[in-house]
């Protein structure tokens, strides 16, 4: 159960780690002009907040399991 743990943690690290990365990208573009800033704002950033919020979720779900795993030990 730990490693299965480990690897959603680790798989769920990767994720938020990309999903990181293209909202930098994102943001890139729009400051500087090659992504329509209203597009950003109005379309992307919602988005973006919906996905981070369903992340955390995912993560705090994850704790909680696994903190009522270790009480059932």
């Amino acid at each position: 159960m730990v490693n299965l743990y480990k690897k959603h943690q680790d798989e769920l690290s990767w994720i938020g780690g990309n999903f990181n990365q293209t909202v930098k990208r994102a943001n890139e573009l729009a400051n500087n002009g090659e992504l329509n800033q209203s597009y950003f704002d109005k379309v992307l950033s919602p988005q973006i907040r919906e996905i981070q919020e369903l992340i955390c979720d995912i993560k705090e779900e994850q704790h909680q399991i696994a903190k009522t795993l270790i009480r059932k030990l």
